[in-house]
């Protein structure tokens, strides 16, 4: 199991580690990742359902968060897929420049 700690870093950081390291990780392979972003409990689902990669389970206690996650056969980790909600939200925002910066 390759596990993985995001417990400190603010979103995107634990999203954008969780897909830095799942690159590492061979088909069928299980990451675990920690984190103390409570964002990240929805996030890591909603990005699972995205990518095609399966969560295997989540929990939350004293403020960290747990996801077992399993990476797809698609090798390359992205699944396009389609439920009925396609809709996209556009923030355009000073702060997120200085965020990012």
């Amino acid at each position: 199991m390759h596990t993985v700690d995001a417990t400190g870093l603010q979103c995107p950081g634990p999203i954008a580690l969780l897909k830095e390291e799942m690159e590492k990780v061979e088909p069928n392979g299980i990451m675990e990742i920690t984190s103390s972003d409570m964002g990240f409990y929805r996030d890591v689902e909603s990005w699972c359902n995205v990518t095609g990669n399966t969560l295997i389970k989540k929990s939350k206690k004293d403020g960290v968060i747990v996801a077992q996650i399993m990476k797809s056969q698609n090798n390359d980790g992205f699944s396009i897929s389609s439920n009925g909600d396609d809709k996209t939200i556009v923030v355009f925002s000073d702060d997120l420049d200085k965020a990012l910066a």
